[in-house]
């Protein structure tokens, strides 16, 4: 599908503490919808054979943290795989209906390959989050290619750590992961910001909005269109979106 016919976006933001965070946003950078999708049915599924695998390894090799040997729980490990896999499937198909809901012809998702997530919480939730972005994207891309959806993939560094609205990092509560501090004081859920932001790397690559350079650093490569954002510029959020709407209806 051309750039000209895609005038809403639907971003994705996978999070730990949140099954998926969506958000319809148009070329203004007018947030049109959004929506948290909640995967609790699966999560307590996972979490009972998680249980059961605990118990079992302490009970046959004397406590958690032991080496295990090849093939424990082996069984246990598929079911989680397969109720892993039944949620990125049941998530993907929703996002699909979300968006085209609301007339988005494209879904942003964040490039994570490669990435590791350094926050605080339990090492085994991380491992989930990496495997289930993974599939959800596998299975997102099954659906755009049938039903003709862009699917974009985007730069991730700094989608949830800046604020949508140009006022610089944000500080993430001790307490409550899902709330934000904003540098001028404001609190924002951290998931819809980092959605806000996927959305506006989104744009920025159809509308080729221009690099927002560093004073004092040097340019950073050009990036694929696989690929958008910025290593040594200012990270790219929903606030670059309205500066170069308002530019444009100056202009004209």
């Amino acid at each position: 599908m051309k750039n000209k016919h895609i005038d809403r976006v639907c971003s994705v933001d996978v999070g730990i503490n949140t099954a998926a965070t969506a958000a319809i946003v148009d070329t203004t950078g007018t947030v049109i919808a959004r929506k948290f999708f909640d995967s609790g049915r699966h999560n307590d599924q996972r979490d009972n054979l998680h249980m059961h695998i605990a118990a079992k390894q302490k009970a046959s090799h004397g406590g958690i943290g032991r080496r295990l040997g090849a093939g424990f729980c082996k069984t246990l490990y598929r079911r989680i795989a397969g109720i892993s896999l039944d949620c990125a499937r049941s998530m993907a198909s929703e996002l699909i209906a979300f968006a085209l809901k609301h007339g988005a012809h494209a879904l942003a998702v964040e490039d994570l390959k490669g990435w590791k997530p350094k926050g605080r919480g339990k090492t085994q939730r991380k491992r989930f989050h990496r495997f289930q972005h993974r599939m959800l994207v596998k299975y997102l891309t099954f659906r755009c290619e049938e039903l003709g959806i862009r699917l974009m993939s985007v730069f991730a560094r700094g989608t949830s750590y800046f604020a949508y609205d140009g006022s610089g990092p944000v500080k993430r509560d001790k307490t409550n992961a899902t709330q934000a501090t904003f540098s001028n004081g404001r609190r924002y859920n951290a998931d819809l910001n980092g959605a806000y932001n996927i959305a506006a790397r989104a744009l920025a690559l159809l509308l080729k909005i221009p690099d927002v350079k560093v004073k004092g650093t040097e340019s950073s490569p050009e990036r694929t269109d696989k690929s958008f954002g910025r290593s040594s510029r200012i990270p790219t959020v929903l606030a670059h979106v309205w500066a170069f709407h308002a530019r444009k209806c100056a202009v004209a």
